[in-house]
C-alpha cells in the first residue's frame, strides 16, 4: 500500500516482521527483555493475500530473562486497517477492549495490554487482529 505506512512510507503486509513498542522499567540481573510480532493474513477468498477484506492477526510475544517491573505494551493499528473490536487476548485470554476492564484496552489507533510487574523469567502472548480497508 503506497503512502499507507507509519509517516507516509509504504504499508507492506505479509510474512514480514514489523515494529511494537514495550514501554518498561527494568529491574534485572542479567539480560533484557524481549518482544517479537508475528502476523497471519487469511483473506475473504480464503488466500494468504493482503487484499481489502482479508484478517491480518498479529501476535507479539514478550519474553522476560527475570524480574520487570511495569510493563506496558502498546502497538499502533496499522493505516489502511480497522481493528477488530473483541480480538485482544493475553495467553489465549480474551481481553475487553475498555480500558477499565482488565489488562487490556483497545481503540481505533492502538492496542495497550499492561502487564504490570512481571516477576519471574517466563513469556506473555498478545493477539489482536485487523481488517484491512
Amino acid at each position: 500500500y503506497p503512502n499507507g505506512g507509519d509517516g507516509g512510507g509504504d504499508a507492506v503486509v505479509g510474512s514480514t516482521g514489523a515494529t511494537a513498542t514495550a514501554t518498561t522499567q527494568l529491574a534485572l540481573t542479567a539480560g533484557v527483555p524481549t518482544l517479537a510480532k508475528t502476523q497471519s493474513v487469511l483473506a475473504p477468498d480464503g488466500s494468504a493475500r493482503a487484499i481489502p477484506g482479508a484478517i491480518v492477526t498479529y501476535r507479539l510475544v514478550a519474553s522476560f530473562p527475570g524480574a520487570t517491573r511495569g510493563v506496558v505494551i502498546d502497538d499502533p493499528v496499522p493505516t489502511g486497517t480497522a481493528y477488530v473490536p473483541g480480538s485482544l487476548r493475553l495467553d489465549d485470554a480474551v481481553l475487553s477492549d475498555a480500558s477499565n476492564d482488565d489488562a487490556g484496552s483497545a481503540t481505533t489507533t492502538a492496542i495497550r495490554v499492561a502487564l504490570g510487574d512481571v516477576a519471574t523469567a517466563g513469556s506473555r502472548s498478545i493477539q489482536f487482529s485487523v481488517k484491512i480497508q
